[in-house]
């Protein structure tokens, strides 16, 4: 039985043999054991051909190791050109808001550069990387599948990149440090000659800079 009731679980059958022989014919959900569809079965045969080790897994999802990463390809029955490698758990992020934060953006930055990649992020906070395209039969499946394939892994190499390089960024919000106090009194240095001309008190003179000089800088500076 399913994890969840069915309507077949609701109903109340007049003849209970008749229902338990027809719940013995119906295939489980899920399962493997159910001929798949003749794209599934080129799909497997192609992989092992090529080295893969492919299998179906409970989902009627194919399954295969890439590069050491685990990738998936999945299937759509009310559309059957469409298909979609994905490699999950690419990232682990925690609970806080601000590294939720760096992921959206690292993800939403090579979301724009990649071709056909998508990064996404889940609920539980694992992100996952996933290429979606629609084939029209094996011939172009077999044409764009290695590429497919090293996209998943040259996305989710730029992507923990650029995480790294997230977090070893300190803090825009960070305090800066206190400056070490000066060692014994204050001295204000002397104005600087070029400085005594512009606020008007003569090029070479060694009057001092007032308050009300300086309150008279619009004039200093006034056409």
């Amino acid at each position: 039985m399913t994890d969840f009731p069915t309507l077949s679980d609701l109903a109340d059958p007049a003849d209970p043999a008749e229902a338990a022989d027809a719940a013995d014919a119906a295939p489980a959900v899920g399962s493997i054991s159910a001929p798949a569809p003749e794209r599934v079965k080129q799909i497997l045969e192609w992989l092992e051909s090529e080295g893969f080790h492919a299998r179906l897994d409970e989902d009627g999802d194919v399954h295969i190791r890439h590069e050491g990463r685990d990738v998936f390809i999945l299937f759509d029955d009310d559309d059957p050109a469409y298909i979609r490698f994905l490699a999950p758990g690419v990232f682990a992020c925690d609970d806080s808001a601000e590294q939720r934060f760096l992921v959206l953006n690292a993800a939403n930055r090579l979301n724009a550069s990649l071709k056909a990649a998508k990064i996404c992020l889940r609920s539980d906070g694992a992100a996952y990387i996933s290429v979606e395209l629609f084939l029209n039969g094996i011939e172009a499946f077999r044409f764009v599948a290695p590429r497919c394939l090293d996209l998943l892994g040259g996305a989710t190499w730029e992507f923990r990149e650029q995480m790294r390089a997230e977090q070893r960024r300190p803090a825009s919000g960070s305090p800066a440090e206190p400056a070490e106090p000066a060692e014994g009194p204050e001295e204000t240095p002397a104005p600087t000659p070029a400085a005594q001309g512009a606020f008007g008190g003569g090029g070479g003179g060694s009057e001092e800079v007032s308050s009300s000089t300086i309150g008279n800088l619009p004039n200093a500076f006034a056409p």
